[in-house]
């Protein structure tokens, strides 16, 4: 297996602001070897990479995904297909984002992708989730990409999401998808009815872009920006709201006008749930969201395998966010959970009392790693150890 490392594209703090991919190619025993210039510029935010054989030509094709543009949140970069057409040894990518799929180019703030083959042709589909956007599905057709994620039951499905795994969870032979999201133990509130919503605009003429976060309180859409921040950001409101009672009942539509409002962005979020993508085959999914102990913290990733070796394909989730700003208070409950679905679609989770399995910390990954006698849960952190639990073998 080959190593790419994705940069951040543009360091806005550096005297050379652009940093590039790194593609390191494996000799089979263990040694890598950058390969030289193989990838085309890509000057953009990155969260993941995801390989695949696209085309189905026998060679393993690349999605990037884009993140925030930078200075500019929540305005996404732009991500990337590219094509493999190696030849003779010489490893090279072509960007053929507009050809195979333009829908891909600008689709959100992504963090979190992966193929699956969902409908049997043999053509991997792709995933694809993020920050202020729906779940997406594309479906394959020989190499071409299409767009079917309100034909697929995804339309009310914007969130904060933060993981994707492919999995047969309910073993009817079809991939489902479990989804991370930011969970109900934090100060936001979403629904269809009343979703979270952030307009993005210049709004004071600084020529800076001014996101303004907004959820609603009884009935009413109110800034999650206290009185400070906001007049921090916009110092033109100053001499309107002079005291903090004035700004204290104040409304989106009290502090902007309709025609600025209607000249803004905006972002929306109505699913903050964890869940699960059941597959009900013909190209559409059904959303459960997990049990409420799973939505205790922003869940940053799931594995998949038998961990109690009863036959069944059981989920471990992990997760927590340590980053909100100090009001809001660190994220913090999740402390990995196990989790049990059977063909029904009945799911229940396992306290870790029970289960035996403690994962604190401000989770971003995990990966298992098996050998012929055990098998090892690999858990990375921000600002912390690697944690390694041994699971049970058969």
């Amino acid at each position: 297996m080959d190593l790419y490392l994705a940069s951040s594209g543009y360091d806005l703090n550096a005297s050379s602001p652009y940093q590039e991919d790194r593609l390191y190619l494996n000799d089979g025993k263990g040694h890598f070897t950058r390969s030289v210039n193989p990838l085309p510029a890509m000057a953009f935010s990155k969260s993941c990479v995801q390989a695949a054989d696209i085309d189905g030509d026998g060679d393993m094709d690349l999605f990037i995904g884009g993140r925030g543009l930078p200075g500019s949140f929540p305005l996404p970069s732009k991500s990337y297909l590219l094509h493999n057409d190696s030849k003779n040894g010489a490893v090279h990518f072509t960007d053929v984002t507009d050809s195979v799929c333009a829908a891909l180019r600008l689709p959100g703030m992504i963090t979190a992708a992966c193929w699956a083959d969902i409908n049997n042709n043999h053509y991997p589909d792709l995933l694809i989730a993020g920050d202020w956007m729906p779940v997406m599905l594309f479906t394959n057709d020989k190499g071409k990409l299409k767009d079917i994620s309100v034909e697929a039951g995804l339309k009310n499905t914007n969130g904060m999401w933060a993981s994707v795994t492919p999995a047969d969870v309910d073993g009817d032979g079809r991939i489902d998808f479990i989804v991370g999201n930011s969970g109900y133990n934090n100060q936001f509130k979403a629904s269809e009815k009343e979703p979270m919503t952030m307009y993005v605009a210049d709004f004071d003429n600084d020529g800076l872009i001014d996101p303004i976060v907004c959820y609603y309180i009884e009935g009413k859409s109110y800034p999650i920006a206290s009185k400070d921040e906001l007049l921090d950001e916009m110092p033109s409101l100053k001499k309107k709201y002079v005291h903090y009672s004035d700004y204290a009942d104040a409304t989106i539509n009290d502090i902007f006008s309709k025609q600025q409002l209607s000249k803004a962005k905006t972002f929306s979020c109505n699913q903050l749930a964890s869940g699960i993508l059941f597959n009900n085959g013909d190209e559409h999914f059904e959303f459960k969201p997990l049990p409420l102990k799973a939505q205790f913290s922003k869940v940053y990733s799931a594995i998949t395998d038998d961990f109690d070796n009863n036959g069944g394909n059981d989920i471990l989730i992990a997760g927590n966010f340590f980053s909100y700003k100090t009001e809001l208070g660190k994220d913090d409950a999740g402390l990995g959970l196990l989790i049990k679905a059977d063909k029904y679609r009945n799911i229940k989770t396992i306290d870790p009392s029970e289960s035996g399995c403690y994962i604190d910390g401000d989770v971003r990954a995990m990966t298992e790693i098996k050998t012929a006698t055990e098998k090892l849960l690999i858990i990375g952190k921000n600002s912390d150890k690697v944690q390694v639990l041994m699971l049970n073998a058969k």
